[in-house]
Protein backbone atom coordinates (compact mmCIF):
# COMPACT_ATOMS: atom_id res chain seq x y z
CA UNK A 1 0.00 0.00 0.00
CA UNK A 2 2.90 2.36 0.75
CA UNK A 3 4.27 1.79 -2.76
CA UNK A 4 0.85 2.15 -4.38
CA UNK A 5 0.09 5.46 -2.65
CA UNK A 6 3.62 6.88 -2.64
CA UNK A 7 3.54 10.62 -3.32
CA UNK A 8 -0.05 11.13 -2.16
CA UNK A 9 -0.73 13.99 0.25
CA UNK A 10 -0.52 13.61 4.01
CA UNK A 11 -1.83 12.03 6.16
CA UNK A 12 -2.20 9.10 3.73
CA UNK A 13 1.43 7.94 4.01
CA UNK A 14 1.49 8.32 7.78
CA UNK A 15 -1.84 6.54 8.12
CA UNK A 16 -0.67 3.59 6.01
CA UNK A 17 2.74 3.42 7.72
CA UNK A 18 1.05 3.18 11.13
CA UNK A 19 -1.51 0.59 10.09
CA UNK A 20 -0.43 -2.76 11.59
CA UNK A 21 -2.30 -4.89 9.06
CA UNK A 22 -4.58 -4.27 6.13
CA UNK A 23 -7.36 -6.78 5.90
CA UNK A 24 -9.32 -7.32 2.72
CA UNK A 25 -12.84 -8.55 3.33
CA UNK A 26 -15.74 -9.39 1.10
CA UNK A 27 -18.65 -7.01 0.72
CA UNK A 28 -22.10 -8.50 1.12
CA UNK A 29 -25.20 -6.73 -0.04
CA UNK A 30 -28.35 -7.08 2.00
CA UNK A 31 -31.63 -7.35 0.09
CA UNK A 32 -34.24 -4.69 0.93
CA UNK A 33 -36.19 -5.42 4.10
CA UNK A 34 -39.95 -5.85 3.72
CA UNK A 35 -40.53 -3.16 6.36
CA UNK A 36 -38.48 -0.81 8.49
CA UNK A 37 -40.88 -0.41 11.40
CA UNK A 38 -43.13 -2.37 13.70
CA UNK A 39 -45.15 -1.01 16.58
CA UNK A 40 -42.92 1.46 18.50
CA UNK A 41 -39.66 0.40 16.81
CA UNK A 42 -38.09 1.78 13.64
CA UNK A 43 -34.84 1.00 11.87
CA UNK A 44 -32.69 3.75 10.34
CA UNK A 45 -29.44 3.82 8.39
CA UNK A 46 -27.72 0.53 7.61
CA UNK A 47 -30.09 -1.33 9.92
CA UNK A 48 -32.91 -0.44 7.51
CA UNK A 49 -31.08 -0.24 4.20
CA UNK A 50 -27.50 -1.49 4.21
CA UNK A 51 -25.78 -0.63 0.95
CA UNK A 52 -22.50 -1.24 -0.77
CA UNK A 53 -19.80 1.16 0.42
CA UNK A 54 -18.83 1.89 -3.19
CA UNK A 55 -21.11 4.93 -3.30
CA UNK A 56 -19.67 6.37 -0.10
CA UNK A 57 -23.18 7.33 1.01
CA UNK A 58 -24.03 4.97 3.89
CA UNK A 59 -23.29 7.41 6.71
CA UNK A 60 -24.85 10.32 4.80
CA UNK A 61 -28.10 8.45 4.20
CA UNK A 62 -28.18 7.37 7.86
CA UNK A 63 -27.83 11.01 8.93
CA UNK A 64 -30.57 12.01 6.48
CA UNK A 65 -32.78 9.32 8.03
CA UNK A 66 -32.10 10.63 11.52
CA UNK A 67 -32.83 14.24 10.57
CA UNK A 68 -36.04 13.34 8.75
CA UNK A 69 -37.21 11.16 11.63
CA UNK A 70 -36.53 13.95 14.13
CA UNK A 71 -38.49 16.33 11.92
CA UNK A 72 -41.44 13.93 11.82
CA UNK A 73 -41.38 13.32 15.56
CA UNK A 74 -41.09 17.04 16.22
CA UNK A 75 -43.93 17.98 13.90
CA UNK A 76 -46.46 15.28 14.83
CA UNK A 77 -47.81 13.73 17.97
CA UNK A 78 -49.84 10.58 18.19
CA UNK A 79 -49.08 6.96 17.47
CA UNK A 80 -45.42 6.28 16.78
CA UNK A 81 -46.34 3.56 14.30
CA UNK A 82 -48.01 6.12 12.02
CA UNK A 83 -44.98 8.41 12.20
CA UNK A 84 -42.68 5.46 11.48
CA UNK A 85 -44.83 4.38 8.53
CA UNK A 86 -44.60 7.90 7.08
CA UNK A 87 -40.83 7.90 7.66
CA UNK A 88 -40.48 4.66 5.70
CA UNK A 89 -42.84 5.80 2.94
CA UNK A 90 -40.85 9.00 2.45
CA UNK A 91 -37.30 7.65 2.87
CA UNK A 92 -37.44 4.19 1.23
CA UNK A 93 -37.42 5.34 -2.44
CA UNK A 94 -34.33 7.51 -1.93
CA UNK A 95 -32.43 4.88 0.07
CA UNK A 96 -33.23 2.19 -2.49
CA UNK A 97 -32.20 4.42 -5.39
CA UNK A 98 -28.84 5.20 -3.76
CA UNK A 99 -28.38 1.51 -2.91
CA UNK A 100 -29.01 0.54 -6.55
CA UNK A 101 -26.56 3.22 -7.72
CA UNK A 102 -23.98 1.91 -5.22
CA UNK A 103 -24.41 -1.61 -6.56
CA UNK A 104 -23.84 -0.45 -10.14
CA UNK A 105 -20.85 1.60 -9.01
CA UNK A 106 -19.38 -1.45 -7.25
CA UNK A 107 -19.69 -3.50 -10.43
CA UNK A 108 -17.92 -0.73 -12.36
CA UNK A 109 -15.17 -0.51 -9.73
CA UNK A 110 -14.51 -4.24 -9.88
CA UNK A 111 -13.12 -3.83 -13.35
CA UNK A 112 -15.63 -5.39 -15.71
CA UNK A 113 -14.07 -3.02 -18.21
CA UNK A 114 -10.87 -5.03 -18.26
CA UNK A 115 -7.38 -3.68 -17.54
CA UNK A 116 -7.27 -1.20 -20.44
CA UNK A 117 -10.83 0.01 -19.80
CA UNK A 118 -10.05 0.61 -16.12
CA UNK A 119 -6.85 2.45 -17.01
CA UNK A 120 -8.70 4.66 -19.51
CA UNK A 121 -11.59 5.29 -17.10
CA UNK A 122 -9.23 6.33 -14.32
CA UNK A 123 -7.44 8.81 -16.64
CA UNK A 124 -10.68 10.27 -18.06
CA UNK A 125 -12.55 10.81 -14.78
CA UNK A 126 -10.68 13.99 -13.92
CA UNK A 127 -11.76 15.51 -17.25
CA UNK A 128 -15.25 14.10 -17.73
CA UNK A 129 -16.59 14.20 -14.16
CA UNK A 130 -16.43 17.99 -13.77
CA UNK A 131 -18.23 18.43 -17.11
CA UNK A 132 -21.05 15.93 -16.71
CA UNK A 133 -20.74 13.94 -13.51
CA UNK A 134 -21.47 16.58 -10.90
CA UNK A 135 -24.83 17.56 -12.40
CA UNK A 136 -25.83 13.96 -13.04
CA UNK A 137 -25.46 13.19 -9.31
CA UNK A 138 -27.36 16.22 -8.02
CA UNK A 139 -30.25 13.93 -7.05
CA UNK A 140 -27.92 12.25 -4.55
CA UNK A 141 -25.77 15.11 -3.28
CA UNK A 142 -28.25 18.01 -3.13
CA UNK A 143 -30.70 16.46 -0.65
CA UNK A 144 -31.64 18.74 2.25
CA UNK A 145 -34.07 18.37 5.14
CA UNK A 146 -36.12 21.58 5.21
CA UNK A 147 -37.15 22.12 8.83
CA UNK A 148 -39.77 24.72 7.86
CA UNK A 149 -41.56 22.72 5.17
CA UNK A 150 -44.59 20.97 6.65
CA UNK A 151 -44.86 17.22 6.16
CA UNK A 152 -48.20 16.09 4.88
CA UNK A 153 -49.60 12.60 5.10
CA UNK A 154 -50.69 10.84 1.95
CA UNK A 155 -53.85 12.48 0.63
CA UNK A 156 -54.16 14.69 3.70
CA UNK A 157 -54.44 18.47 3.25
CA UNK A 158 -54.19 19.42 6.91
CA UNK A 159 -50.64 18.22 7.38
CA UNK A 160 -51.70 15.49 9.80
CA UNK A 161 -50.30 12.01 9.52
CA UNK A 162 -52.99 10.46 11.60
CA UNK A 163 -56.43 11.34 12.94
CA UNK A 164 -56.17 13.78 15.82
CA UNK A 165 -52.48 14.53 15.23
CA UNK A 166 -51.27 18.01 15.91
CA UNK A 167 -48.14 19.79 14.82
CA UNK A 168 -45.56 19.98 17.61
Amino acid sequence: MLVRYKGWHEPIGTFLANTPAIIKTNIYEVPPLPEWHKDRMVLVGDAAHAMSPSAGQGASVALEDALYLVKLLRQFSGEFESVFAEFERARRPRAERISAWAHKNEVRQKGELGPFGCWLRDRMLSTVLPLFGARSLDWMYSYRVDWNEPIRGQGDRTGSLMPGATAA
